[in-house]
């Protein structure tokens, strides 16, 4: 094994090394990519999970195109979980990436956005009827469930468990991201029982439910 960048570097994703350099090259090789770095996020499921920063060409990157490209060129667990764009990326005087200054941007960036998630849903759910309320929850949790099943093309396949739990956690990821909810851990650990997933719509919709005073009092946000 050939460890390439400071040990410190790496992002330890359930139990599992991923090397920033190693996903930083797959993105600088992608058509568009001006400058890529990665770091940990800390995730309470996985441990942490990986965040690439791109800085775009002068033509602009394709976001879809360099989530294809991770998939096909990395292993499942070395996946950024996320692709942020950025303007620049923090170098100390020697061009070395400042990651501890990116992880706390990331940091901030993400509360704000939770925050602005939660208020924004809300608000729309609060402009529709009441008996439309609880539909339009159940749709947007079905978006997100619908896509949890794309293929994933690496070289190295995860095991049936790994593959699950991740899908899993991620499923729970992306619904926090789209209404800014907390989501409980508890929600992964069916990520192997597909009846369950219901749960996890029946969960955000007491959450989310503007006009129903259990809604109000689980909402965390």
């Amino acid at each position: 094994m050939r460890v390439t960048g400071r040990v410190g570097d790496l992002i330890i994703r359930g139990g599992q090394n991923v090397n920033p350099v190693d996903v930083e090259q797959v993105l600088l090789a992608c058509p568009g990519v001006a400058d890529a770095a990665v770091v940990g996020r800390a995730h309470d499921v996985l441990g942490e999970v990986p965040v690439a920063f791109v800085v775009p060409g002068p033509d602009g990157v394709d976001l879809a195109r360099l989530r294809a490209a991770c998939r096909e060129r990395l292993s499942a667990f070395k996946v950024p979980d996320e692709i942020r764009l950025s303007e620049s990326l923090p170098r100390t005087s020697s061009g070395k990436v400042q990651r501890a200054v990116l992880t706390r941007q990331l940091t901030e960036a993400l509360a704000a956005e939770r925050e602005n998630a939660s208020a924004g849903l809300r608000a729309r759910l609060l402009a529709l009827p009441a008996p439309e309320r609880r539909r339009a929850v159940l749709n947007l949790v079905m978006v997100e469930l619908r896509g949890d099943g794309r293929p994933t093309r690496s070289r190295t396949r995860p095991s049936p468990i790994w593959g699950q739990l991740l899908q899993g956690v991620l499923l729970r990821d992306r619904l926090g991201a789209v209404t800014g909810l907390e989501l409980p851990a508890t929600l992964v650990s069916t990520a192997r029982r597909r009846t369950r997933w219901p749960s996890s719509a029946r969960l955000a919709v007491r959450r989310l439910d503007p006009g129903g005073a259990r809604g109000q009092a689980r909402h965390t946000c």
